[in-house]
């Protein structure tokens, strides 16, 4: 075998010293390549339902009253965004969860669960919808009184399933 490939290794020498110039392809190892995402930056309205959906509308001081939901559901949260924003969400087991605003889909519609960006915990319902510039600071607490101050941009994660910000007791 390593006869056979010392074989392909000169014949491919030998080739390359025949009819190789300066014009040929050099292959090399290339530094880390960085995505950009090219978002513009718009004022947007996030709206939550109750029953767990999200969508956005184009501008802020909009006239929300004609507003449509599924059948018995109705507004729980709504915040003035930006496109380059992300909002996060908070459940009752103290999970935070990060949805970029851009992502959120827009229009008519009557939204789309909040289960297609974010994997809950089981048995945790959405309390708020929280947006901020990234370095304000936020009051948590808990209705026994107890809370800490906490960067806005500490809240946003990742991952689907979360960010833990909150102990609960159950």
């Amino acid at each position: 075998r390593e006869a056979m490939t010392d074989l392909i290794i000169n014949e491919i020498k030998e080739v390359m010293n025949k009819i190789g110039d300066k014009r040929r392809t050099i292959i090399k190892e290339e530094d880390e390549v960085k995505v950009i995402e090219n978002i513009i930056d718009e004022p947007t309205t996030v709206i939550l339902s109750k029953k767990g959906f999200i969508r956005s509308r184009q501008g802020h001081n909009l006239d929300l009253s004609q507003i449509n939901h599924k059948d018995g559901d109705s507004t729980f949260k709504i915040i003035e965004a930006r496109t380059t924003d992300t909002i996060v969400l908070m459940d009752t087991k103290g999970r935070a969860y990060s949805i970029k605003v851009s992502g959120i889909p827009g229009g008519r519609s009557t939204g789309v669960p909040v289960s297609s960006f974010i994997d809950i915990q089981s048995g945790a319902k959405i309390s708020t919808m929280l947006w901020n510039k990234p370095g304000s600071k936020l009051l948590l607490s808990s209705e026994s009184g107890y809370g800490f101050i906490i960067k806005f941009s500490d809240l946003i994660g990742n991952k689907k399933a979360g960010k833990v910000i909150l102990k609960v007791a159950n």
